[in-house]
């Protein structure tokens, strides 16, 4: 498995001029990967037909954010947990803080230590800018 990338130019944020030119690896050539094709693979590691697993895909895309919503975390053993955190404006007391205070919701994911090292076999390789 190798993912691809190029080279980019990064210049130095709020400096006249751009500042200091560095250069770093950025991740290319992604394609996207929809449902079908997920229920398609699993369902050939699996005795499930397509059908099968892409209904219970989409039971899960439905239920997944009722369950964040009640303020429940979700652990899938081997890949990771799914959680919110709250985004807010900072306050000078304690008791200037309340819903008010409160942006919105961000969805976060922290990976399984199993899926990091999955991740640990990947190759890379330079592709022309």
């Amino acid at each position: 498995m190798t993912i691809k990338y190029k080279v980019v130019k990064k210049t130095q944020v709020g400096v006249i001029g751009g500042g200091t030119v560095k250069y770093h690896a950025a991740a290319t050539g992604r394609k996207m990967v929809k449902t079908r094709d997920i229920s398609r693979m699993l369902a050939a590691r699996s005795t499930l037909s397509s059908a099968d697993v892409k209904a219970v895909l989409t039971g899960l895309a439905e239920l997944l954010p009722e369950l964040l919503l009640d303020g429940s975390s979700i652990h899938f053993e081997d890949i990771g947990i799914f959680s919110t955190t709250l985004v807010t404006k900072a306050k000078d007391a304690p008791n200037e803080v309340n819903e008010s205070s409160i942006d919105g919701l961000r969805i976060k994911f922290r990976a399984d230590n199993w899926m990091k090292r999955q991740m640990r076999d990947g190759s890379f390789k330079r592709v022309k800018s």
